[in-house]
């Protein structure tokens, strides 16, 4: 079942054609993204400055998305403006690598990485009492479990991410060109884009979490 899951996954990434109106198009939504997230990170310290400290963790985590976010973007535009094969290549091996840290840091990637990551020790904790947010929280932890036990996924992040940061322990630079050069660069781009929708999603919903609780503080 996981396998038909991972292999449907994959044929809709590969059905999203990259025309240059396409490329155009993101390009320009990067550059407001961009903008936005920006502005978002500086009302989150600003706030953090200034409300009680029972709403320091959903401010943390929600600034920690929004860094994500803001990098991911970042990323986008530097895809859209890329033209030639190793800049691609470059921004791919970036790409894997924030992908890797973030769903380290959100969800884990085994069991016991699960009940110490954010989403859940933190999250949970919070969102398990309000019948309201409940199920948009367990909608978002089993999306952010997919992507993290997504053996075609994580396979490909452990390579790309491994090469991008400590090149090939064995100093093969053959083998570490080889690698390189076979890198679907449009599907990592796709990917990337499918999980920025998720961050996205995810962002939205510790906003309302805190943006709620700070209305009863009042």
């Amino acid at each position: 079942m996981k396998k038909k899951r991972e292999e449907k996954r994959r044929k809709a990434y590969m059905k999203m054609m990259m025309t240059a109106e396409t490329r155009a198009g993101l390009h320009r939504d990067s550059v407001e993204c961009i903008e936005i997230y920006r502005i978002k990170i500086n009302k989150i310290v600003e706030l953090w400055n200034n409300v009680p400290n029972s709403l320091d963790d959903l401010l943390n985590i929600d600034l920690f998305i929004s860094m994500k976010l803001c990098d991911l973007f970042v990323l986008i535009k530097q895809y859209t403006q890329a033209d030639q094969r190793w800049e691609g290549i470059c921004i791919a091996g970036h790409i894997y690598t924030k992908m890797n840290e973030s769903l380290k840091k959100l969800i884990g990637f085994n069991e016991k990485g699960n009940s110490n990551s954010y989403w859940i020790k933190v999250m949970g904790a919070y969102a398990q009492n309000d019948p309201v947010l409940y199920p948009e929280y367990i909608n978002i932890k089993k999306e952010l479990i997919e992507y993290a036990q997504d053996k075609s996924i994580q396979n490909y992040i452990k390579l790309i991410r491994n090469t991008d940061v400590h090149g090939d322990e064995n100093l093969d630079s053959f083998t570490l060109f080889k690698i390189l050069k076979e890198i679907d660069i449009d599907y990592t781009f796709r990917l990337f884009v499918e999980w920025g929708k998720l961050l996205r999603r995810t962002s939205f919903f510790v906003s309302d979490c805190y943006q709620k609780k700070f209305e009863k503080l009042k």
